[in-house]
């Protein structure tokens, strides 16, 4: 999950959004010539127990602070933040801009934060702080962690409502283990 304090979003307005003022239905930055809207947030909170997350800064200024499992489009793939290495490249871009660049990593650190948000795309990605990352976690294979979604994506495409809504961040962990555990179950 990106650490939020300090993270910010490019609205399809061309307007730069806090991830915490992220609402339902927002149009964002997924990729550098594609916008999709928010449907669900996995996490929402800004009082949670301190959470370790590591800081990815790049030669051109841009940085971005992911829970170590969280994945981030490095060296052209999806990689989980904690596997990432000075030299490595990410995806990133400016705002208002359709051009994607590779940057190259020149400081990574650990960070701590009491806050944590995670909104969930139509489209499974987002561009935070210019740096393209997934909306997902390698705790769960991506194209699962899509699929698993899928359902509620449409018919969020179709009623405007989240059928999971607040449920991935309010629930028990028991909960959320079993929307992960049961596609996996039936699509192996």
């Amino acid at each position: 999950c990106p650490r939020s304090r300090y993270m910010t979003v490019e609205l399809e307005s061309g307007e730069l959004r806090l991830m915490r003022e992220l609402e339902i239905g927002d149009r964002v930055r997924v990729s550098p010539s594609k916008f999709s809207e928010v449907f669900l947030f996995s996490h929402r909170s800004e009082t949670c127990q301190p959470v370790s997350f590591i800081r990815i800064e790049t030669a051109r200024g841009q940085f971005i602070s992911l829970s170590p499992k969280h994945l981030l489009m490095v060296n052209g793939i999806l990689r989980r933040a904690e596997t990432v290495k000075v030299g490595d490249m990410v995806s990133s871009m400016e705002n208002n801009s359709s051009e994607n660049i590779f940057d190259s990593v020149i400081r990574i650190s650990l960070v701590e934060d009491r806050s944590l948000y995670n909104p969930h795309t139509l489209d499974g990605g987002i561009v935070v702080n210019g740096i393209q990352a997934s909306c997902y976690t390698g705790h769960v294979p991506f194209r699962l962690a899509h699929l698993a979604l899928a359902l509620d994506r449409a018919l969020y495409s179709i009623t405007g409502s989240s059928v999971t809504g607040s449920a991935l961040h309010d629930s028990p962990p028991l909960l959320i283990r079993a929307l992960w555990i049961i596609p996996s179950v039936l699509y192996g």
